[in-house]
């Protein structure tokens, strides 16, 4: 009897950790991963500036819908041209758009290498589709001095990498760069891509 009643106890532990287990992961299904957002931010020296997207839906996204803007010292207005993203986007790939004039390293990465100026760390940078912001990295018609954040985790001469919590773009953005950004050095490579 003794046997049995550890063994029905086991039972109902095992149980009660598969239904938490379960609850868990339909939580995490639940979250909102319906729409692309920018999962990698690199501000570094020169001209080693890039900006990974990711699609994080369940099927390939025609990218002939989305473009780059860049919001140059406090402007309101995004500087013409915008960067028309091209191609299509693989279920739970990034697309890679990098300055022409990067290092090989980030240019190794790139989808898209547009001639056009890119953007300093006191730049918002918004993903749109169709015209409406999607994402956005600091404060559109803000201009924070020479940087959004502080230390590593800011948008001056660092690498800043989308928290995995985060699981949808910030169509406001933020000051806060802290809040969904994980910083690292400038020119660091080693995720892009990825």
């Amino acid at each position: 009897i003794h046997n049995m009643d550890h063994f029905t106890k086991q039972l109902f532990s095992y149980a009660f950790l598969l239904a938490i287990a379960l609850g868990f992961s339909t939580n995490l299904q639940a979250q909102d991963c319906s729409e692309l957002f920018i999962s990698e931010y690199i501000e570094g020296s020169s001209n080693n500036k890039c900006i990974e997207i990711y699609n994080p839906t369940d099927g390939a996204v025609d990218l002939s819908s989305y473009q780059l803007a860049f919001y140059f010292n406090g402007s309101n207005s995004a500087s013409n041209p915008q960067i028309q993203l091209e191609g299509s986007l693989a279920a739970g790939d990034v697309y890679v758009v990098c300055d022409d004039n990067a290092s090989s390293v980030f240019l190794a990465q790139a989808d898209l290498t547009p001639t056009r100026s890119f953007f300093n760390g006191d730049d918002a940078i918004a993903l749109t589709k169709d015209g409406a912001n999607i994402d956005v990295i600091g404060v559109i018609g803000n201009d924070p001095g020479s940087q959004w954040g502080s230390g590593l985790a800011s948008t001056q001469n660092n690498t800043l990498r989308r928290k995995v919590s985060v699981t949808q773009g910030n169509p406001s953005g933020s000051a806060d760069i802290a809040a969904e950004w994980a910083g690292f050095a400038q020119n660091a490579a080693d995720d892009l891509g990825i």
